[in-house]
C-alpha cells in the first residue's frame, strides 16, 4: 500500500488567520480555497511512497536536514499559478533566497530514492508559496484581479513530513515527522 507524501514549512497560527481572513473577503466563482489548517509552504512534493519505506524516507530526511540551518522568508505577492503554465490556483509566493533553495535541494536529494520517475523528470527550481485555492477552469485568471496581503516574515525553524488523503470533503493532511532546523 503507497501513502501520498510531501514536505512541507508550517505556518504559525497568526499567519494561517491572516489568510484564512483574506480567503473569507475575496471569495471567488468556481474558486475552492484551501482550509486554514492545511496551509503550508510546500518544500517537495514526493508523491506515492510505498509505507514500507516511509520509515527510510523518514530517517534519510532527518539525517540530511541535522546540518541545515533556519531562514527567513519574505512575502512576495498573491498570484495565479503556477507561473508560465495554466492556471489553476492561487498562490501566496515568498521571496526565495539560499536559505529555502538550499533547504528544497537537501530534501529532495534525501527523497529521491522513494520519488517516482515522473516526478524527478517534472523537477524544476522550487518556489517557496502556499497553495491558497485551486480551480478548475483557467479562465477564472482572467477575469479577476487578486487584491493583496502580507502576513508577514515566515521564520522557518522547522520542517514537516506529511501524509494527504484525497476525501470527497477535501485532502487530509497528517503529519508523520517533525525535522527542527539548526
Amino acid at each position: 500500500m503507497k501513502k501520498r507524501l510531501f514536505v512541507s514549512i508550517p505556518l504559525p497560527p497568526e499567519m494561517m488567520s491572516v489568510l484564512s481572513d483574506y480567503e473569507r473577503n475575496n471569495l471567488l466563482p468556481d474558486v475552492q480555497w484551501v482550509n486554514e489548517e492545511n496551509l503550508h509552504v510546500t518544500v517537495f512534493f514526493c508523491g506515492d511512497v510505498e509505507e514500507a519505506d516511509i520509515s527510510r524516507l523518514d530517517a534519510r530526511i532527518g539525517d540530511a536536514l541535522k546540518g541545515v540551518r533556519a531562514f527567513d522568508l519574505g512575502w512576495k505577492e498573491i498570484l495565479f499559478a503556477p507561473p508560465g503554465k495554466v492556471k489553476r490556483m492561487v498562490w501566496g509566493e515568498y521571496h526565495s533566497n539560499a536559505g529555502f533553495d538550499a533547504l528544497a535541494g537537501t530534501v529532495y536529494d534525501a527523497v529521491k530514492p522513494f520519488v517516482d520517475a515522473s516526478i524527478k523528470k517534472s523537477r524544476g527550481r522550487m518556489i517557496p508559496h502556499i497553495t491558497m485555492a485551486r480551480f478548475k477552469n483557467p479562465a477564472v485568471a482572467d477575469k479577476v484581479r487578486l487584491p493583496q496581503t502580507d502576513p508577514g516574515m515566515l521564520n522557518v525553524r522547522n520542517v514537516e513530513l506529511m501524509s494527504s488523503e484525497l476525501k470527497p470533503e477535501g485532502s487530509l493532511y497528517t503529519v508523520l515527522s517533525s525535522y527542527a532546523l539548526i
